[in-house]
């Protein structure tokens, strides 16, 4: 049962044979007035901002959210989801227990697909008649609709129609008033019982009365009065204690069990993967060290540190064009540069190979069962996550290939013919982010994406200023390239990782000495909010999300880096 008394706090149950003129539902405030003797003019001054304050009313919405949630969660429905996404679409409900079609019809989508069956109509609350439209219905009362960034309301009550179709009788607030007290009169005081009525509140609503012409509204209320406590940073963040912020509020959607949760990006993103493998969800591996090969000699050929051996992704341009490589859309000029130790190393994944590839057809040979994994990867996958790291790089000026490192640093040779230094700017990065995801879906339609940006510190700038500027302007723009794309495309979320460690409330506590590596706390933070926002718990394995992050966070801090060649 959806019960929700957020929006109509003033509706109370008495004794199931005496009614309202809207059934079972009862004003407080008139029950109360009825019983204190007040006149009908005495009870309709009392439908005020002040009065409803004093009674608790703006408390309940909350109140009523949190249970709501709760309810759904212990009923296998995601309830942040479902509520959030209710509470945006504004009044959901009738009155406290007749819900409108469109939450049934969310509900019924979500059986569906726990079903395992294919929805055959979306939205089929535009398809449905809802019966509960000849049935009782409360307004939102003008203080309460305000605050709750409802606009415009009106004192209105509907009487219900059960035969027919013609709808109930509308009151307006003195006709309801009138009603109320007309059913009152015809039984005993004893009967005419409602705990609501023992608060203090309503033991003194005598003094309240005002006689003569009262506004229903006080004075005009602030668009932010009622808002959420997270859209206040007094709340959300002064009072906060630095382990409790929490600036995901809601996860767009959840991973479950059975997902393949895939991975890329810069070196942030390695946590992640980690924090998948470890909870016992389906971190996706396509392309897996041998058998023989120990663990750390695995990791050190980049096997199972992302999903495949890309090696670091640090920008949108290098994941495009990786899908392009990897399908033969685009075939770059550089397939193998020389080390400086004689050996050979792939251009775009420069360090997978610690001791390098003996000749430049190991290399191709290399790339060729790669692109294989990736193909099966991008096709199969239910979920990609993208950590974007960097906009600053190197490509060709012969075909726009982008590197992760400048040719010289680790292989190959700089040529300022051949090579220059970009720094992407957000409609570039946006659209290189928008391109891959649509070329994404092209192969797998139902994959979803989140995104997130590295909280990590450039290591080196080649722009001539300072590193902190350099920072600043290449974090800026992937976050705002990335909060573009999210509202552009469907089953696109962000995660703020980057809010998480760089946000001013911890005053630096993530941060090691070096003020650029991440330490266990930080860490620990982001894992647990993804995994709380983002996993259905059922799925994780029976351990606190807690117990798994801390693990993680202290026992796998290393994460490889390309970047780190950049300052040797």
């Amino acid at each position: 049962m959806i019960i929700f008394n957020g929006f109509h706090p003033d509706i109370v149950y008495i004794d199931p044979a005496i009614h309202s003129p809207t059934g079972g539902w009862h004003s407080s405030i008139c029950l109360a007035s009825w019983k204190s003797g007040l006149s009908i003019e005495a009870t309709q001054s009392l439908f005020r901002k002040d009065v409803f304050e004093a009674l608790g009313f703006f408390s309940h919405y909350e109140q009523a959210k949190a249970w709501l949630v709760w309810h759904l969660n212990q009923t296998g429905f995601p309830g942040e989801i479902l509520v959030a996404k209710w509470c945006k679409s504004g009044c959901f409900m009738y009155g406290i227990n007749h819900q409108k079609l469109h939450v049934l019809a969310d509900l019924s989508e979500v059986i569906v697909e726990k079903l395992g069956l294919e929805p055959q109509l979306r939205n089929p609350q535009e398809y449905i008649f809802d019966n509960m439209l000849m049935s009782a219905s409360w307004s939102v009362y003008p203080p309460l609709s305000k605050a709750l960034g409802l606009g415009p309301s009106q004192y209105r009550f509907k009487e219900q129609n059960s035969s027919g179709w013609r709808v109930g009788r509308v009151h307006d607030l003195a006709s309801f008033i009138r009603a109320s007290f007309e059913s009152y009169e015809t039984y005993p005081q004893e009967r005419l019982v409602a705990d609501r009525l023992s608060q203090p509140g309503y033991m003194n609503l005598k003094s309240f009365v005002k006689i003569g012409p009262v506004a229903a509204e006080d004075r005009p209320l602030s668009p932010y009065s009622g808002r959420a406590d997270y859209q206040f940073w007094r709340r959300a963040i002064e009072r906060t204690p630095l382990g409790s912020v929490d600036p995901v509020v809601v996860g767009k959607f959840k991973l479950k069990k059975s997902d393949r949760v895939a991975t890329a990006g810069s070196c942030f993103a390695q946590h992640i993967s980690r924090t998948l493998e470890s909870s016992g969800l389906n971190y996706y591996v396509v392309e897996s060290a041998p058998p023989e090969m120990a663990r750390e000699d695995g990791v050190a050929k980049n096997y199972g540190v992302f999903s495949a051996r890309f090696g670091n992704l640090y920008t949108a341009r290098q994941l495009l064009q990786l899908f392009d490589r990897a399908y033969n859309r685009f075939i770059p000029k550089d397939c193998a540069w020389t080390r400086h130790d004689g050996g050979w190393a792939d251009p775009f994944r420069p360090t997978i190979e610690p001791e390098g590839f003996a000749t430049a057809q190991d290399v191709e040979d290399a790339r060729i069962e790669h692109f294989s994994a990736v193909r099966s990867m991008f096709e199969t996958l239910d979920v990609f996550v993208f950590t974007l790291g960097l906009t600053e790089g190197w490509r060709s000026r012969i075909d726009g290939a982008v590197f992760p490192l400048a040719p010289g640093v680790v292989a190959g040779a700089m040529d300022d013919q051949s090579y220059e230094f970009i720094n992407f700017g957000v409609a570039e990065t946006a659209g290189d982010l928008n391109a891959f995801i649509e070329r994404l879906r092209s192969v797998n339609r139902k994959s979803r994406i989140i995104l997130t940006v590295s909280p990590v510190p450039l290591i080196a700038t080649y722009e001539d200023r300072h590193v902190l500027v350099s920072t600043t302007y290449s974090k800026s723009v992937l976050r705002a390239a990335a909060e573009e794309v999210v509202l552009q495309n469907e089953d696109v979320a962000y995660f703020p990782s980057y809010e998480i460690i760089t946000g001013a409330f911890n005053r630096g506590a993530y941060f090691e000495d070096d003020l650029r590596s991440v330490r266990a706390e930080g860490v620990e933070h982001v894992m647990s909010l993804f995994l709380s926002h983002y996993t259905d718990t059922t799925s994780i394995r029976p351990e606190t999300a807690g117990s798994i992050v801390a693990r993680e966070a202290e026992a796998g801090m290393h994460v490889v880096c390309d970047e780190v060649w950049m300052d040797v």
